[in-house]
Parts: structure tokens; sequence; C-alpha cells
């Protein structure tokens, strides 16, 4: 799997915009993931739960794509997003990765 994440900050508000290829094929409800501060070795707040983001539910060719408003009530020097096999599979960590950050 491969892709991008950016978290824009602007005015207070926070956008996230994602897009990922070659995404596993899941369930309907899709992989949850999760925005965090730290590094994909040490993952540290989280923001929100996974229940706050919309499943990745990638289309027959593994692409999915969204953008979303976060509330990040704290800073952090480096931001990640972890991406999860499926619903019932939250613990099993099947990507992770470096968000590219962007202030307006």
């Amino acid at each position: 799997m491969a892709g991008t994440i950016v978290l824009a900050f602007a005015s207070g508000d926070v956008e996230a915009h994602v897009r990922l290829e070659g995404a596993p094929e899941v369930d309907d409800s899709g992989s949850p993931w999760i925005v965090r501060a730290g590094i994909c070795d040490e993952p540290g707040h989280a923001v929100g739960e996974l229940g706050d983001y919309p499943g990745i539910v990638a289309d027959e060719e593994g692409a999915w794509e969204g953008a979303f408003a976060l509330e990040i009530d704290h800073e952090a020097e480096s931001w990640i997003v972890e991406v999860r096999r499926a619903q019932g599979e939250s613990e099993t960590r099947i990507a992770c990765g470096v968000v590219e950050r962007e202030e307006a």
C-alpha cells in the first residue's frame, strides 16, 4: 500500500487529505485508520478514536481518497497515520506512514 496524507492547518482548523493506492480488499465497513502524534516505531497520542474516521473502502483497483476535518488539541513534532486490517481486527496494523504538514 502506498499513499499520502496531508494535514492542512489554517486559522485553527485542520483538514486531512488522504490518497491511497494498493489498499487491501476488506468488508463494507473498510479498514480503520487513525492519526497519531509521534513516529511509527513510537506512536503517541491519538487524534480521536478509530471510529471517528471514515473506513478505507478501496475501489477495484485498490485506490481510495478522502478529505475531512480533524480536531487536534495539541502540538507534536511529527504525526503519523496508522491503518488497521479491518473493523474486527483493529489491533492489526497493516501500514504506517509519516504525515505531511501544510501551513496556510
